[in-house]
């Protein structure tokens, strides 16, 4: 493994434990603030007539975070292992986040969380932004056509390289 290697994926244990600590504060947070004894905070009694379930709030933030996390990291290795098999001209890289795809041939591709829509957003060089949400198989699906993130990347990459990208 030569020492950029190393060192990239360094980078990525450290983003992936600085975004599991964020993850984890936000739910103690919310716990600290709307008491850690009940899961729902009632504001009516101050006039706002709403209710924030702390915990479902805080569960949803961070199963997005995780699932969102994981795909995230499974496209890394899968498009850098590819990358490295064929000698392609492609650098892939992961930092806070954001997943960057660099081709020499056609451009960057970047790929992120957005947290409060709960969706992975990508911006391709070929097909431009588009958005997508985790649908029940655990498939992310582009919220406009309903075709999914891996098949998107799939047959972009495929029709740059001419290489057969199964991701």
């Amino acid at each position: 493994m030569s020492i950029v290697r190393a060192f990239s994926q360094g980078r990525r244990l450290v983003s992936y434990v600085q975004h599991q600590l964020n993850a984890s504060s936000l739910a103690s947070s919310l716990h600290a603030r709307f008491g850690a004894s009940t899961s729902t905070a009632t504001h009516s009694q101050r006039g706002l007539g709403w209710k924030l379930q702390a915990n479902n709030f805080a569960g949803a933030c961070t199963g997005f975070q995780e699932q969102s996390e994981e795909m995230l990291q499974y496209l890394l290795c899968e498009i850098d292992s590819k990358g490295d098999q064929h000698n392609l001209d492609l650098d892939v890289s992961f930092d806070a986040g954001v997943l960057t795809i660099d081709s020499l041939r056609a451009g960057t591709f970047v790929i992120n969380k957005q947290t409060p829509n709960q969706e992975i957003w990508l911006s391709s060089p070929l097909s431009g932004p588009s958005h997508y949400r985790m649908a029940r198989g655990g498939e992310w699906i582009n919220t406009r056509d309903g075709s999914s993130l891996k098949e998107r990347l799939q047959i972009e990459l495929n029709s740059i390289y001419q290489v057969d990208f199964l991701i």
